[in-house]
């Protein structure tokens, strides 16, 4: 599975759990989200769910982090889809630390284009520009998303 298809599976699931807050996710459950697309490994599965349970896990505080940058709106009444992607990208700027920021910002907009408002991705772009702010130089290798 490419990193593009596993961020948008991961967008998703993020995504489909703001409905269920309380359901367990399990590899049964992926299987439900990538049915119409093509097969999907047990090792692909294996490492989305890791990476979903290690979202959940720190979900206050990524949350708090969204909180904290992000004006006039919080994760209690923002909209599903920019909530999921942020969470999304929090993850992977501050607990996986593997890609650009570049890669990330830009997969954030087209997240936000593909599945949002028209005004979704201007948002998210903005948010993340501002919670980008909290990430240490070295860790961004000089990259902004402006």
């Amino acid at each position: 599975m490419k990193l593009k298809e596993k961020r948008e599976l991961l967008f998703r699931l993020l995504f489909g759990q703001s409905f269920h807050v309380n359901q367990c996710l399990d590899k049964e459950e992926i299987e439900v989200f990538t049915k119409e697309e093509k097969a999907i490994s047990e090792a692909d599965k294996d490492l989305v769910l890791k990476e979903i349970m290690e979202i959940k896990a720190n979900l206050p505080e990524i949350d708090e982090r969204i909180d904290r940058k992000v004006e006039r709106w919080n994760t209690k009444t923002m909209a599903r889809v920019e909530l999921a992607i942020l969470r999304l990208m929090v993850y992977e700027l501050f607990y996986k630390k593997e890609t650009p920021v570049r890669v990330l910002a830009n997969d954030a907009v087209r997240l936000a284009t593909s599945y949002g408002q028209e005004a979704s991705y201007r948002f998210v772009n903005g948010a993340l520009a501002k919670i980008l702010e909290e990430l240490p130089n070295e860790e961004d290798n000089g990259q902004s998303i402006d």
